[in-house]
């Protein structure tokens, strides 16, 4: 199933891309755009593609390039370390970290390889195996037997971001799920990816102008969008907005009452999440846009979830929407997608974006 985006979705997973370095990520979609659109970068590290369009209506759509991880904390006199949260709140939380390979990235650019411990079995005891484990109670171990060590010799330092280090893989006869880490938001970007080679085939005297924003530092409080929304504005850019995230679904045991998206049922709509509204014209015109091409889609109500929509409406005062694609697991290292879902994202958003229906 469409081998070449696979092979792209597992490239941009497999990349280490942090919040705060998220350089890889950057490097790849601009030479990935660049092959279609003009590319520009503003100081924060946001990456701006413009194609240029004739017809009226103009659009951004965006997605965030930083994924979800851990920071070292402090290094101990015998060569373990301690880790801490980088992002903007407690995620991902310490269920899912015993036992994981992470991957440091050093201040050179090296990467080093550790795996978290904790107390075992035989240790723990009856009642320590019913204990969740605390951030407090967990380790990095990388093989270093001094704090000496972990410096001169593995170049690691406090500070340094940690990611998972695990593979993008496949499940399901015909191959169609795919879990790893960062599909939060690499996915997203995925799509922006496609959309620029669509779009661009597209005659500009019958495209609208499309501008494709990468934004960095996300997964920490949408920081970093706030900083492009604000330059467009300034620009005198007038758009509307389409960001694309992953949305939780709630098709898993003991999940149904939490979420009402499933994988293989289409993109989501999300018409209102725990930080904003979504303009109500798009979210209609998306649903319209579904309806005419036969394209599956489920409309949302968010509880406890954001995006970098918020950024573009409160600092560029862009009206703008959120299309979420549906993902299991979200913020662990085992994040999991519908490929039919991502390609009927991609071609709702491209359909949305060439036609008149909003």
């Amino acid at each position: 199933m469409h081998q070449d985006l696979l092979e792209k979705l597992a490239k941009l997973c497999e990349l280490p891309g942090p919040t705060g370095r998220e350089e890889k990520v950057l490097e790849f979609v601009t030479e990935e755009l660049s092959r279609f659109m003009d590319v520009s970068t503003d100081q924060v590290g946001n990456v701006v593609s413009t194609l240029p369009g004739k017809q009226q209506h103009s659009w951004i759509i965006s997605a965030h390039a930083d994924e979800i991880g851990y920071l070292i904390r402090s290094i101990e006199d015998d060569g373990f370390l301690r880790l801490a949260f980088n992002t903007g709140a407690e995620v991902p939380d310490t269920r899912f970290l015993p036992g994981q390979q992470l991957k440091i990235l050093t201040d050179t650019d090296n990467y080093v390889i550790g795996v978290v411990g904790l107390k075992s079995g035989h240790l723990a005891g009856k009642e320590g195996k019913k204990v969740l484990p605390k951030m407090s109670s967990l380790y990095l171990e990388i093989g270093a037997n001094s704090a000496e060590e972990v410096k001169d010799d593995f170049g690691v330092a406090i500070g340094n971001p940690v990611v998972f280090d695990t593979r993008t893989r496949l499940l399901g006869k015909d191959d169609n799920f795919a879990y790893g880490k960062a599909m939060d938001d690499r996915s997203g970007l995925l799509v922006l990816l496609e959309l620029a080679e669509r779009l661009s085939e597209i005659p500009r005297s019958s495209r609208p102008t499309l501008r494709l924003v990468c934004t960095v530092q996300e997964e920490i409080g949408v920081k970093g969008v706030h900083s492009i929304a604000s330059y467009l504005r300034s620009e005198g850019v007038v758009s509307k907005v389409v960001c694309v995230d992953v949305g939780p679904v709630g098709d898993t045991p003991g999940t149904a009452k939490l979420a009402t998206p499933h994988l293989n049922k289409g993109p989501i709509i999300v018409v209102k999440d725990s930080m904003m509204h979504y303009d109500r014209q798009l979210v209609l015109g998306l649903t319209r846009t579904a309806n005419k091409y036969d394209i599956p889609v489920q409309r949302c109500v968010y509880e406890n979830y954001g995006s970098d929509a918020v950024g573009f409406f409160s600092s560029g005062g862009f009206p703008s929407s959120l299309v979420a694609i549906p993902c299991r697991y979200t913020h662990t290292p085992f994040e999991m997608i519908s490929l039919r879902d991502l390609i009927a994202t991609i071609e709702l958003l491209s359909k949305f974006v060439s036609n008149k229906l909003w």
